[in-house]
């Protein structure tokens, strides 16, 4: 895939839209009539945050949204070599999240939410490839607490067209507060998330002061949605919670030495692993000493290509033993001034700017593109990995 090619593009615009005068299929409009007979038509819209799309696979996609009165969930949704399908959930809820299943690999799907009898939104996905087929991702963190600057790193992000996107944590401010996470993430990030899946983790500002937040309410990940694993093309991505426990002998711990052992990471190309709390940094933060001491030496045994955190405001590139460490904090939140490094592995490149991370995974020539931009385009650090990567002294090609 070059790098302006996307099956999204162009970026879709979410439309609310009335029922009279589109040409619906006789299956839409019998639904429609269903809807008609069990629930009241409203004047205004009812969605309040939404849709968005969420556990991409090559053969399935969940879409979410919230309405503000307690209604059923319903999804229209078909390709270009696919009739109209129908989900249906006809429970009253506030909180939708339906998954649509028995999907085409790589296939541009359009979906649209009826809400009720007058409102249909539409936009359009696409399902995760298979291994033999190249992809884009993106990765940025720390978008909390300033949703203004939060939405231009966005802007910049749409323009690469990313299949997928990662987030290192610290979505939002305080996130026990369910009426933060509207106005602080999903309003500046809406563009995005209606037709590009988000792969977040927890950040501490999840947690907050209060212990688990609403982030499990609000997004649908793999395993228990505090860690996890999944294969997107021929990568797999390991996400964790480094605000709990992962000494050896926990649950997280154990359950990482097993999935390193596990047939889908051995059988993957690239192993990716992301989390909040960075293991090397030389800012106000500092390296966490847990995170170097417990699971730097399983990403060194499990030979891990690449990981990245967040929590330290700004972007960060090391090289230890083999594996680039990157810090992406630079999505939104005040930055911090970097300081310089007194220990080894020193840092390669440090930059107190807003930025994100494009990475370009091209299954032809086995290789994987590092380029970490700013917010107009222009990328100040960067790397390329060919398979097998064969000097863990050499920081890339």
């Amino acid at each position: 895939m070059t790098k302006n090619q996307n099956l999204l593009d162009p970026v879709p615009r979410m439309t609310r839209q009335s029922i009279k005068g589109k040409p619906f299929t006789a299956y839409l409009l019998c639904v429609l009539s269903i809807l008609m007979t069990t629930h009241m038509a409203f004047g205004d819209s009812i969605v309040s945050m939404g849709p968005y799309v969420q556990n991409a696979t090559p053969t399935s996609m969940v879409i979410m949204w919230q309405t503000t009165l307690p209604v059923g969930s319903h999804v229209a949704y078909w390709s270009d070599t696919q009739e109209m399908k129908f989900a249906a959930n006809p429970q009253l809820k506030t909180q939708h999240e339906t998954c649509l299943n028995d999907l085409e690999p790589n296939t541009r799907y359009t979906y649209l939410i009826l809400s009720n009898t007058e409102e249909i939104f539409e936009s359009i996905f696409k399902t995760a490839p298979n291994t033999e087929q190249s992809f884009r991702f993106v990765v940025y963190g720390d978008s909390r607490s300033n949703p203004v600057v939060h939405e231009t790193v966005v802007n910049a992000i749409i323009k690469n067209h990313p299949d997928i996107v990662l987030h290192t944590g610290d979505l939002v401010g305080a996130g026990e507060n369910q009426e933060s996470w509207w106005p602080e993430f999903f309003e500046p990030a809406s563009h995005l998330m209606q037709h590009t899946a988000l792969f977040p983790i927890l950040g501490n500002h999840e947690y907050f002061y209060s212990g688990r937040s609403w982030f499990s309410s609000f997004f649908a990940l793999p395993n228990n949605e505090q860690w996890f694993a999944f294969t997107y093309g021929n990568v797999r991505f390991i996400g964790l919670d480094t605000n709990v426990s992962f000494y050896p002998g926990s649950v997280q711990y154990r359950w990482l030495e097993a999935e390193l052992k596990s047939e889908a990471y051995q059988q993957s190309t690239w192993q990716i692993v992301y989390f909040h709390h960075p293991a090397f940094t030389a800012s106000v933060y500092r390296d966490d000493p847990d995170v170097k001491q417990h699971l730097v030496p399983l990403f060194e045994a499990g030979r891990v290509d690449l990981v990245f955190s967040g929590h330290s405001h700004a972007y960060e590139h090391y090289f230890h033993h083999g594996i680039h460490y990157i810090v992406t904090g630079g999505g939104g939140t005040r930055l911090v001034n970097l300081g310089e490094d007194t220990e080894p592995p020193l840092r390669l490149v440090g930059k107190s700017l807003l930025h994100h991370c494009v990475v370009d995974i091209n299954v032809p020539d086995q290789s994987l593109t590092l380029s970490v931009q700013e917010n107009d385009g222009a990328a100040f650090d960067g790397f390329k990995l060919i398979q097998p990567v064969s000097d863990p002294n050499l920081p890339g090609t």
